[in-house]
């Protein structure tokens, strides 16, 4: 019977010039069948996926008659729809839970885990790096009830679990002596968290918790490809890193006038970091002379002119 079903819908795929999984879907409806991922915009962040450029995902999910429906399951967009192989049949009256994460388009091959019971995705010793820069989304399903009354398409709506970072520095020095900056490190004393576990919960509303106690600290690298002026600061690239505070977190880079002018090291401190998912931080600085051993004048004061004082013209 099976068999006879599988034949008749690639006769219709056929016909309709759709491809065969996508018609046994509809015409036999038992597969498990997943809908558009949605990004969702950060508070304040600028994020590398959205709902363009996320291309996979992958999938947790049980049912009631089974506790590994998906596990760390590929999903694949493909043209406007999401397909995955082989498919899972769906069955009437199952009780679902569905989870899934995007690490940048990549997956993760251990340290997640789905508690359907709890609801609760957890990635433990996650970490970023200067070569590692991936933006990490998480989601769970919000209609697995749907799923279970009428099989409906799992829907993800995902949000971004880490936070990101960006400096811009400018130079009081003028825009006749731009500043190159380089080696820019943060974290130089190594005193900022690379690694966390994850606990992403959506009861009410998404939800990322980030673990960092005696988890590996680091330092991180940004780029600066336009010189610092007075006029027109120069903006590092982001840095994606992981949800954390910080009571004081160092930073140093090197900066110099122009191709031949000496280079100066420059050490900064910011204090009360608190990192939240989903969040990008922008920190400001400015170079001044003392920093790079010139002389600068500061800003001028005018006295007031004095009184008014009254008189006569006599005229001829």
């Amino acid at each position: 019977m099976k068999h006879q079903v599988f034949l008749l819908a690639a006769v219709a795929a056929v016909a309709a010039g759709c491809t065969k999984s996508e018609t046994v879907g509809s015409a036999d409806g038992k597969w498990i069948r997943f809908d558009n991922a949605f990004v969702g915009n950060a508070t304040k962040a600028i994020t590398a996926l959205d709902d363009e450029k996320i291309e996979k995902m992958y999938v947790y999910g049980t049912s009631s008659s089974n506790n590994s429906l998906f596990s760390n399951q590929e999903v694949t967009k493909q043209g406007d729809s999401w397909v995955y192989s082989p498919l899972v049949e769906w069955e009437t009256g199952k009780t679902y839970t569905f989870a899934a994460y995007s690490d940048g388009n990549n997956k993760i091959d251990n340290n997640v885990v789905w508690n359907s019971t709890e609801e609760k995705l957890s990635i433990s010793d996650y970490s970023v790096s200067d070569e590692k820069q991936n933006d990490l989304v998480v989601s769970i399903a919000s209609n697995a009830t749907a799923v279970g009354n009428n099989n409906a398409k799992v829907a993800f709506t995902f949000s971004h679990a880490l936070a990101k970072i960006k400096f811009t520095i400018k130079s009081e020095l003028g825009d006749d002596n731009p500043i190159t900056i380089t080696a820019f490190k943060v974290g130089a004393n190594n005193d900022i968290c690379t690694t966390g576990d994850l606990t992403f919960t959506n009861s009410d509303t998404p939800t990322s918790t980030w673990d960092t106690q005696d988890k590996a600290k680091g330092q991180l690298g940004a780029n600066f490809t336009e010189t610092a002026q007075t006029t027109v600061p120069s903006v590092s690239d982001e840095l994606v890193v992981i949800p954390q505070e910080i009571g004081s977190l160092s930073i140093s880079f090197k900066a110099k006038f122009g191709e031949e002018g000496e280079e100066k090291s420059i050490q900064g401190t910011i204090s009360s970091v608190d990192w939240k998912a989903g969040n990008c931080y922008n920190y400001t600085a400015s170079i001044t002379g003392k920093q790079m051993d010139v002389i600068q004048f500061g800003v001028p004061t005018v006295s007031d002119w004095g009184p008014e004082t009254p008189g006569d013209v006599t005229l001829q």
